[in-house]
């Protein structure tokens, strides 16, 4: 620093000198020194040394990176450490400084290495969140989220979506907490977030829950007694945040049991008691905590009551037009009125209700198809519901013939032959047919002719007439045929031939039509005069029966063939000289009534049998349904199942057995052809449980009690032990040793 004085000259000399003022001489800073890099998260930390500012206060300092553009610390930094900010992380980087005052820019400085690295972050969420609900708690298992860097010192939860969090104290730092002090029944969401030293990480999605304990035991119990039962009606408890799975009832002191299938409200019935024998029953309700309090106990006192209606016996079924009657002896009501009865053509498959209700033994079916067999079954309703169904009657509505049709007349020396298309029976065989010339009376055929074609005779040569046909059968006579009209004429002087054999002849079933077969054939050649018809024979030639002209084309269907029976068909053609030759014969069998089943396994118990079996062979026809008969009865359809893996295997369950008294049980399958052979028989024996003792007497002694008891049913086996308890029920012994008398 220097004192500097200034004076001024002229000619006269120099005037005297000016006030002294210091002066400093300043140059630009030199350059850092001792520079030393800390690696941070992209930047680095430089200190170093500044011995000197060239005379002139430092103002900023400059930075360059990797001999790159110098860089002016913004805000100014004057002094160490300064940040170098803007690195790459992991990418080695060579940095200078240099200083700035009032005369410039300072040397710069050497360069300093230094790698920058990540730093800790915020913690992740956690995962895997799991709660386990409890009484008034709820415990928790989670993952560990990453720590970012930095321990995880605790977690926090919230339970209003994050608005409001709580640090666990003591500190949770594992997979797992607990909260206490919730309230049973309330729905609760959790979100939860760990804290390290950087602070909060986000929260795991929400887990909800819900605290639960045992239910509230029921109330208001209210008992109708029903038979062998009791119906009751009751209030249920609060679940206590647990839905209710089940209801358990306990009689007298004895064990709780659980409703099977569960119960889960009000009313419930109470199964197993005894007929006019008091009783006292409680309830209690189960969810996932367990099982709730018990209920006061209510009294009530079982009574038999009605049962299902027996099967209507005796059954009559008389045909009519489309129509039926059935006279039926009504079966017992089982305690409750009849109300109705139903009946079934498909072997007890489908029900349909008379209206308006039979009640009594008669009613009528109508709607019916004529020449259709019928098999029908009835049963009665009553107020508890459908009983048995009775044996099966078959019936085949009728009516009058429907009229020839397709009148093929051909004229020969003093008569005609008529052939034609048969109609329908419509249920009732046609015995003959009856015909009249020109208008006249109607004559019958004598003898009967039921079958095309038709001979008359005695008729005049040259003279042309119209005939008419109709066809006669139990029901009356049909209406007229169309007129035919002819001449009879004397024999040609020429001579036919009958006609070749019907070739290639072939059966096929026909489906849908028992005891039915299709028949194709190929005509033989005529012998110069036209077929008028094919006769067919089923008993080698013995005899023969006439076919319409409508089968001349090479087909028809032969129906009523005797189910089961071996055939042989063979077939010819008829012209005005005569019948042909019979053809090859066609061999078919049609089908019967299903073999017996057999009875594979049985067991029994509990007033009733369930039976397994193996259906036979169909018989040809496809098998509508199974029946069983106990101890040689009738036979009913029995209520049960088909195995799905298995569908020729079945199972029934056969009720109303006496337990403790053999039983034999037959099984046998129906078609559409009727019922097939019974199984051979199996014999069973419901066993139950034993009652309850009718009669406890005790009679205390100084140190132990002697009981009397006056046993109940034993169910059909021998009583084998006994056991007492002394703590209402919860444990029993057996009494040893064994008791003898009663």
């Amino acid at each position: 620093t220097y004192s500097v004085e200034v004076y001024a000259t002229n000619l006269n000399g120099a005037s005297p000198p000016s006030n002294a003022l210091d002066v400093t001489p300043r140059t630009v800073p030199p350059a850092p020194t001792g520079l030393a890099a800390t690696a941070g998260d992209g930047e680095a930390t430089i200190t170093f040394a500044q011995d000197e500012d060239g005379g002139a206060p430092i103002t900023n300092y400059e930075y360059s990176v990797d001999s790159g553009t110098w860089t002016a610390f913004s805000p100014a930094e004057i002094s160490s450490p300064v940040t170098v900010p803007g690195l790459s992380n992991n990418v080695a980087a060579s940095i200078r400084l240099r200083a700035i005052n009032g005369a410039g820019t300072g040397a710069e400085s050497s360069a300093v290495s230094v790698t920058p690295v990540p730093g800790p972050t915020l913690p992740d969420a956690p995962s895997n969140l799991v709660a386990t609900p409890g009484n008034g708690t709820a415990s928790f298992t989670f993952t560990l989220g990453g720590d970012g860097g930095r321990p995880i010192i605790n977690h926090q939860y919230s339970l209003d979506g994050g608005i409001l969090w709580t640090n666990f104290s003591p500190e949770a730092t594992s997979g797992s907490f607990s909260l206490s002090g919730l309230t049973n029944g309330t729905r609760y969401e959790l979100v939860l977030r760990a804290v390290n030293a950087i602070g909060f990480g986000p929260a795991t999605p929400p887990v909800a829950f819900t605290p639960y304990t045992t239910p509230a035991a029921p109330t208001g119990l209210v008992a109708t007694a029903g038979d062998g039962e009791a119906t009751i009606a009751f209030v249920p408890g609060a679940d206590n945040g647990s839905a209710i799975t089940n209801y358990q009832y306990r009689i007298g002191s004895g064990p709780w049991t659980s409703f099977s299938p569960a119960e889960l409200s009000s009313p419930v019935i109470v199964p197993g008691l005894t007929n006019n024998t008091a009783a006292s029953i409680r309830l209690r309700a189960v969810n996932a905590a367990g099982t709730g309090t018990a209920s006061s106990a209510v009294s009530v006192t079982p009574v038999p009551g009605p049962t299902l209606p027996d099967a209507p016996t005796n059954l009559v079924v008389t045909p009519g037009d489309g129509s039926a009657t059935i006279t039926f002896t009504v079966g017992a009501d089982g305690g409750s009125a009849i109300t109705n009865h139903e009946y079934s053509f498909d072997g007890g498959l489908s029900w349909t209700a008379f209206s308006p209700a039979v009640t009594t033994g008669s009613a009528s079916l109508s709607g019916l198809t004529n020449g259709t067999t019928y098999r029908v079954v009835l049963r009665a309703v009553n107020a508890l519901g459908n009983g048995d169904a009775s044996e099966a009657a078959t019936v085949t509505p009728f009516t009058v013939p429907d009229s020839p049709t397709g009148l093929t007349p051909a004229g020969d020396d003093g008569g005609v032959t008529i052939a034609f298309d048969e109609p329908a029976d419509n249920g009732s065989p046609i015995t003959n047919y009856e015909y009249r010339i020109d208008g006249g009376a109607w004559v019958p055929f004598s003898p009967a002719q039921s079958a095309s074609p038709v001979v008359i005779r005695g008729l005049t040569n040259d003279v042309r007439i119209g005939v008419e046909l109709r066809a006669v059968n139990a029901a009356g006579v049909s209406s007229t045929s169309g007129v035919a009209n002819v001449t009879p004429v004397a024999k040609p002087t020429w001579v036919a031939t009958v006609p070749d054999a019907p070739l290639s002849l072939a059966t096929t079933v026909v489906d849908g039509f028992g005891g039915s077969v299709g028949v194709n054939f190929v005509a033989g050649a005529d012998g110069g005069s036209p077929i008028l018809h094919h006769e067919y024979s089923l008993d080698g030639g013995a005899n023969w029966t006439a076919l319409p002209p409508s089968a001349n084309a090479g087909s028809f269907i032969l129906r009523g063939l005797t189910l089961g029976t071996s055939f042989e068909l063979v077939l010819r053609a008829v012209n005005a000289v005569g019948a042909g030759a019979a053809s090859e014969a066609a061999r078919f069998t049609p089908s019967t009534v299903p073999d017996a089943p057999t009875i594979d396994s049985h067991s029994a118990g509990g007033g009733s049998a369930t039976v397994r079996f193996t259906a036979g062979s169909d018989g040809g026809a496809p098998i509508l349904g199974h029946e069983i008969s106990v101890d040689g009865g009738a036979w009913f359809q029995y209520e049960g199942f088909a195995d799905p893996d298995n569908p020729t295997s079945f199972q029934a369950v056969v009720g109303g057995l006496t337990d403790g008294v053999p039983a034999s049980i037959r099984v046998r399958s129906f078609n559409i052809v009727g019922p097939g052979a019974a199984s051979a028989p199996v014999t069973v024996t419901s066993v139950s449980k034993p009652s309850a003792p009718t009669s406890v007497t005790v009679t205390p002694g100084p140190t132990s009690v002697t009981i009397t008891v006056v046993p109940g049913d034993d169910g059909g086996e021998p009583i084998t032990d006994w056991e007492y308890t002394i703590d209402g029920g919860e444990t029993w012994i057996t009494v040893s040793p064994r008791p003898t008398g009663t």
